[in-house]
Parts: C-alpha cells; structure tokens; sequence
C-alpha cells in the first residue's frame, strides 16, 4: 500500500477545516468565550445552561455557526435561562465558570432571547451577576509590561458607571488601589476606557471619543504594546496614553463586574456580552481587522 505525507515537515498548512473563523484568522488567543463558533480546532460547546424550570443544565453547540436560538428556547420553554458556563475556544481550558445560579447572567429570560438585535448575549442584570475568570489570565497583567490584545463586543445598560472586565489584589487593604478595570463606561462623561491603578496609587486612563449612549453595540479593542496603551472602539477613532504599571498581584479576576481590594466588595454592571477574547501577545498591526470582524459579526 502506497503512503504520503500530507503536511511536509516544517510546513504551514494554510487550507485547514476552521480558517475562515476568527480565531483561524487571527491565532494566539489565551481565552476567547463567544455566541458564535470563533475556534478552529475546538469542537465542543459554546455555553452551559441552566433553566428556570427545575434547574437542569445542558451544553449548547454551534449550529450554522452560532448558539442555536431554537434549541434554547425548546430547552427553556417559557421560563428562563442562565450561563453557568461560558466555555473557552481558545483551546487552553480557560473556562468562565459561575457555580452560583442567582450569579448566574441570563441568555432567554421568560422565552425571549437576551440579544443584541438579532445576535444573542449574556445579560449580566447590574444586580448580582458575574463570571468569574481562571486565576492563571492574572498572570498576562501581573508582569507589568506584557503585551496582549483585549476585544469585545458589548451593549452597556443603564448604570451610570459599568465594568466589562476587571482584575484586582488581594494584597492591598485599599479597595481604590491595585484596581485595573478594562472598558469603563460612565453615561454622564459619555465615554468609554480604560482605567488602571498601580500600587502606588497612580491612576492611567485612556478615552474613546465615542459616544457612550446605553443603545449603542460596541466593538472595542483595548491593546498594550511597549507600555503603551490604545483603544480602538466602533467609530475606528484610536486614543494612546503611556501606562506605568509596574509589576502587580491580581488574584481575581472577573466579566460584569469589579472587584475591589483585599475586602473583595463586588460591584456589579448591567452590561450584555456577545463576545470576549484576549491575546497573549501583541496583535497591534491587527487590531482594527479583529475589532472590524466582531462588529461585523454582532451588528
């Protein structure tokens, strides 16, 4: 019988089952949770969901390419649904996982799809609900000066201040400090950015100039390359600031919500998510074409 070698040795195959999605576009993502099927080699489900009714879980897979609404909604019925976890395509295992069910953000609440117009989300209620992420992501921000990606696309509700992802320490017994809270909204200043406290108490902040109104779906980037920060957000409009970060100790690390020093008070956000990815090293050059690819997708 005759043998060949499909892949030659130290050779790229460029025409692989999965390439045309995101994460086959742009590799190298330490976590990446979304609706859609963003994975290559991932081939399990998107989410894990617990019903209203009598609190049975179940897996959902992609179909066509995303979350199956039907499926759901056969599964919810007319009671509701809530992600109890939100697994990550990345392929490292670095699942968001909430164990507690009234934590839990919801994804159909009494039959009817949590969505962004006709893309499907998490809702997170701005009342108790979060997801919290591994330990391990800490280590991407507590060198101080890594470079890494950070994309999202998000919907942020009615509260006056909201927080998409947010890492503290458990080392300071000041809850202002030792803070670094990524893509903050406050509808009153009408802007969105990034906020970062260092252990000395030096705060960085970086604005997007558009315009934060609570209707508006966001696609935003925020990258840090050479201690330099950037914010690419839906309008293509970018904003850079130096961050003087040193060295930090986050311990936790969250979705939704903030968490604020050692005391650990949680403050939660009325935000809904579609999807969420950080890269493990510097994707500068393709930022907008990632951040142009997720607003695509969820517009």
């Amino acid at each position: 019988m005759t043998t060949a070698t499909i892949i030659a040795q130290g050779k790229t195959f460029t025409n692989f089952i999965g390439k045309e999605r995101l994460l086959g576009k742009y590799p190298g993502a330490v976590v990446a949770y979304s609706m859609r099927h963003i994975g290559t080699s991932y081939v399990g489900p998107l989410i894990r969901v617990r019903r209203s009714l009598d609190s049975k879980e179940q897996d959902f897979y992609a179909v066509d390419g995303w979350v199956s609404v039907s499926e759901l909604k056969a599964f919810a019925g007319q009671g509701s649904g809530y992600i109890s976890i939100w697994y990550d395509q990345s392929g490292n295992s670095n699942h968001a996982i909430q164990q507690t069910p009234a934590a839990q953000p919801a994804i159909i609440v009494n039959g009817v799809i949590s969505s962004f117009g006709s893309r499907m989300c998490a809702f997170f209620d701005g009342v108790d609900d979060f997801m919290p992420l591994p330990e391990s992501i800490c280590a991407l921000f507590n060198s101080g000066n890594g470079d890494y990606g950070i994309y999202a696309s998000c919907l942020y509700g009615l509260n006056i201040t909201a927080n998409l992802f947010a890492l503290s320490s458990k080392t300071n017994p000041d809850p202002n400090q030792n803070n670094f809270m990524m893509y903050q909204t406050n509808r009153r200043s009408k802007s969105i950015g990034m906020y970062a406290q260092n252990y000395n108490g030096l705060a960085n902040d970086i604005l997007s100039a558009t315009n934060a109104a609570s209707n508006r779906v966001y696609g935003i980037c925020f990258a840090r390359e050479n201690m330099q920060m950037k914010l690419i957000d839906q309008g293509g409009s970018k904003t850079e600031a130096a961050i003087n970060i040193g060295p930090q100790n986050y311990k936790l690390v969250t979705l939704g919500s903030m968490r604020r020093g050692t005391n650990e008070e949680l403050t939660v956000s009325d935000i809904k998510v579609g999807e969420f990815i950080i890269y493990d090293k510097s994707h500068m050059s393709m930022s907008e074409e990632i951040t142009t690819n997720i607003q695509s997708a969820f517009s």
